[in-house]
């Protein structure tokens, strides 16, 4: 009996007990630091990406044109917003009213966004990054994303005047259904979507 008595703790146990000494960290911090702190983290989450997608595109495009950017994106763009992930924690994607990507299609809330983020651009209004509390204690940090660079212009600018004709009709061989031309410079294109467990913050704290 006593044997029994000095065994380890099951993983029941262990896990409740874990969960309680989480649910002990998680009172000593407000609310109002852990949204502070999903707003920074965000930011530096969406710059680090936004960075490393636009080096690798601009190799690709002094390599191989707009072609060669339009298959990177289609091929190694998802990989490389993946190795800023740290975790199933944390999840990095771009979305839009306009997309290219089926994939990236928005949801509900971040169809909201978006739409909010394009009023605020249509009436001159400073477009910022958001924090929204999501449910099961995650948190949803969005930023605007807007083309300043006249080179996104070749894959997403108008047709006929920034898109060639064979550039267009390989985006419309790799994208199905694409609607992410027109644009001109200093539209909004989108915006990033990154979804943090409450957890994850607090470690940053």
């Amino acid at each position: 009996m006593f044997f029994t008595a000095c065994n380890p703790p099951t993983t029941e146990r262990s896990s409740a007990l874990e969960e309680e000494i989480e649910s002990r960290e998680l009172k000593k911090i407000s609310d109002g630091e852990i949204m502070t702190a999903a707003a920074k983290w965000g930011e530096s989450l969406a710059q680090q990406t936004q960075q490393l997608l636009g080096t690798n595109l601009k190799m690709a495009l002094q390599e191989s044109g707009p072609k060669g950017a339009i298959k990177f994106c289609n091929i190694q763009a998802y990989p490389l917003v993946d190795s800023i992930q740290q975790n199933q924690e944390i999840h990095i994607r771009r979305t839009s009213l306009k997309i290219r990507n089926q994939e990236n299609k928005p949801t509900a809330l971040e169809k909201r966004i978006l739409e909010a983020y394009n009023y605020n651009q249509e009436n001159d209004q400073p477009l910022t990054g958001n924090v929204q509390q999501l449910e099961g204690n995650y948190l949803l940090y969005t930023k605007p994303i807007v083309i300043n660079n006249p080179a996104c212009l070749n894959c997403h600018g108008k047709v006929g005047e920034n898109v060639s004709a064979e550039t267009f009709a390989l985006i419309n061989e790799l994208y199905p259904g694409d609607s992410a031309t027109g644009f001109e410079l200093g539209d909004l294109r989108g915006m990033w979507s990154i979804k943090m467990a409450n957890k994850e913050i607090i470690k940053q704290l």
